[in-house]
């Protein structure tokens, strides 16, 4: 029976599909939306244009951070439904019970299989033969409330995350079409569910034996064909974000991104791994059954690597033997992962905003290629000027690292005359969580240079100590995030062509430093202060095809320093320097 009455609901959620499940009820029901919470602009834009009452929030997973907010604007309004649409936010009981009749989530698995996040890739990894959405009564635990409606979708064999996201978009919006018409014709029919049955899903706890298919996107030759190419399916998004991986295999320590693979008809009875046919265009590889062929592989920022180019960095040849990552790095890699998932949106949208750099000494029409050679060079710094800095940084309690990054950027500021632009930043502690792991990880970390004229060294100092100690709770994060996030893919700038200033600052002497040394090479200009035995020594390392006049800029650099040292309360202009380079 229809119900007249009109009746109030708050939407929760984000993306395309929240608004247009809002829209369906905005135009089509006798439901009122009387507010609506995102922490998604385009969601918040679409209910100001509607003239509905709106909540935006800064972070869409922790309610603690917008509590005080949410719970005014829930209690303001008794409302008969609460509607989770793409929700990643866990909310209080008291929410979940506040609407007069009921609060529903939208799940796109088959409950009570599936539960957790990035369900598409999960049950293409796992070979399934179908997949679903589900609307569910929202309940205190995470995706077990009372299933309200239902629908599955046919997975095909040669189906991808991205295709099989459209067809769960598809089935998510008509299956809200009928769940609102039950609603309003009162014809709601729950179905517990039988949480016997229920496996959860997410990157850092997939419902999967340890070195099985998943392996954090690592491809390992000994599983079967067919495992791989699911892997690869299961983690190829297409343009739309990526928050769980990519698939890669890994050559030498040097991480690579595979895209797409085949299956081959052949069977070869070499150990998995092996290398069976290679050529300009593609490579053929053993695995435990039928071999694959390769003909796409990316560096791990997301760049084309040829297999021309593959062949030379690697020196691979047929019968080559391919690396397998061994069971303790895929501990360490799932260890250091779970320390930095949730962080990984914040260091898109930082790196997306990456305001490059030029300074006099740089060439004309200055482009990185193959022949371009890596040259370091020294900086000299007289026994006074290595006593005075050690003192000052004593005297007033300054971080040493922090202090000369500082002069290095403000130098970098002071001769360029730009007001605001990043560098990359490394130090040991860096380096040593990371070390062995190869290029999976950031090894540095972007930091925004803000330069004010008028401003004196002592205040600039603080603002870069205090980015500092914010950027160690950030920690860093994983290189292919430049092809998994959509700001980054289409960004105007590569993540090659971010690359251009580093700050590299080493303690001691060990091989960590090898380490380092190898990821500076990635960089078109870097300053590299070694600080043993409690002295101080700096080097440019920089590409001579891009920069020219090194010596004066070394030497300009130097006189800034000493100019620092002798009044660290001037302001930044009015450090002296001879001659612009």
């Amino acid at each position: 029976m229809l119900n007249n009455k009109k009746e109030s609901c708050i939407i929760m959620g984000l993306g395309p599909l929240c608004i247009l499940c809002s829209e369906y009820i905005f135009k089509n029901s006798n439901i009122e939306i009387t507010g609506l919470i995102s922490a998604d602009e385009s969601v918040i834009n679409w209910g100001k244009e509607n003239r509905i009452r709106t909540l935006f929030i800064k972070n869409k997973v922790k309610y603690s951070l917008s509590q005080l907010e949410i719970d005014e604007f829930v209690k303001e309004y008794k409302v008969d439904y609460f509607f989770s649409i793409i929700n990643a936010m866990f909310l209080p009981e008291w929410i979940i019970k506040s609407p007069r009749k009921y609060a529903i989530n939208f799940h796109d698995s088959e409950l009570p299989k599936y539960a957790g996040i990035d369900t598409n890739s999960w049950v293409i990894m796992l070979k399934e033969k179908n997949h679903a959405v589900t609307w569910h009564l929202m309940s205190k635990s995470i995706d077990e409330g009372d299933i309200i409606k239902q629908v599955l979708i046919p997975i095909d064999k040669d189906e991808t995350a991205f295709t099989l996201n459209k067809k769960g978009f598809e089935a998510g919006l008509s299956s809200f079409i009928e769940l609102v018409e039950d609603l309003s014709l009162d014809r709601v029919v729950l179905r517990k569910q039988l949480i016997d049955n229920r496996s959860y899903f997410s990157r850092s706890k997939p419902y999967l034996h340890e070195m099985s298919i998943w392996n954090h996107g690592i491809i390992f030759w000994k599983n079967s064909a067919e495992d791989i190419y699911a892997l690869v399916r299961a983690l190829d998004y297409g343009p739309d974000r990526n928050a769980l991986g990519t698939s890669k295999m890994v050559i030498d320590n040097c991480y690579y991104i595979i895209p797409r693979i085949e299956i081959c008809d052949t069977k070869s009875n070499f150990e998995p791994g092996t290398v069976l046919y290679i050529d300009e265009k593609s490579i053929i590889i053993s695995t435990s059954t039928n071999d694959v062929l390769l003909n796409d592989i990316l560096d791990i920022d997301g760049a084309t690597v040829s297999i021309e180019e593959l062949i030379d960095r690697h020196n691979i040849k047929v019968n080559s033997k391919l690396d397998e990552v061994s069971s303790i790095t895929i501990s360490r890699i799932k260890e250091l992962d779970k320390d930095i998932m949730w962080k990984e949106g914040y260091w898109a949208e930082k790196i997306s905003h990456y305001q490059p750099l030029q300074i006099p000494c740089m060439k004309k029409n200055n482009i990185k290629t193959k022949t371009s050679e890596n040259l370091i060079k020294k900086i000299y710094m007289s026994e006074k000027m290595q006593k005075d800095l050690i003192n000052i940084c004593k005297d007033y309690k300054f971080d040493l690292c922090s202090f000369l990054f500082s002069c290095f950027s403000s130098f970098l500021a002071l001769i360029s005359e730009q007001k605001s632009f990043h560098i990359w930043y490394s130090d040991n502690k860096i380096h040593e969580d990371l070390y062995e792991i190869g290029n999976l990880f950031s090894n540095f970390v972007l930091y925004d240079i803000f330069y004010d004229k008028n401003n004196n060294f002592m205040n600039f100092y603080k603002s870069i100590e205090e980015q500092r100690i914010n950027l160690k709770n950030k920690k860093y994060f994983l290189w292919d995030i430049f092809y998994r996030y959509p700001q980054l893919i289409n960004n105007k700038l590569t993540s090659s062509e971010m690359r251009q200033f580093s700050y590299v600052f080493k303690m001691e002497e060990n091989e960590i430093n090898a380490d380092i040394s190898l990821s500076i090479n990635s960089f078109d200009l870097s300053l590299i202060v070694n600080y043993f035995d409690n002295k101080v020594s700096l080097e440019i390392k920089y590409f001579d095809n891009l920069y020219e006049n090194i010596t004066s800029f070394c030497q300009e650099f130097s006189l800034y320093m000493e100019n620092i040292l002798l009044s660290i309360e001037k302001n930044i202009k009015d450090m002296e320097i001879t001659c612009i380079i």
